[in-house]
């Protein structure tokens, strides 16, 4: 998601920084040029899901500390200062543990 947000993001901050930002001697003119970059070096977030998916199949019980590790980021969530965004990650959490309780057709999607 980083990835792909990235250079709508260094494009909106060239914006602000008017005629400078494009200017080669501040730092916005080459992290406008990187930003699209990012997806090849860190892979794509479509890799990453397949990855996730093809360590489901192999060992299931990797769902349980996928799951595991998703309650612990929303626990940290929730305690801190922004609970809107916690609310939305309980939600995701949801989802994804309905999609997890039936591995053969979360693969199928």
């Amino acid at each position: 998601y980083v990835c792909k947000r990235a250079p709508l993001v260094a494009y909106e901050a060239m914006e602000c920084h008017g005629g400078n930002g494009y200017v080669d001697d501040s730092p916005m003119a080459r992290l406008f040029r990187q930003a699209p970059l990012n997806a090849i070096w860190e892979g794509s977030g479509n890799v990453i899901c397949l990855d996730i998916l093809r360590a489901l199949r192999k060992e299931p019980e990797t769902a349980a500390a996928l799951l595991a590790e998703l309650q612990r980021a929303s626990e940290l969530l929730m305690g801190s200062s922004s609970a809107v965004v916690g609310k939305g990650y309980l939600k995701t959490m949801e989802r994804i543990q309905v999609a997890l309780s039936d591995p053969t057709d979360s693969f199928g999607r």
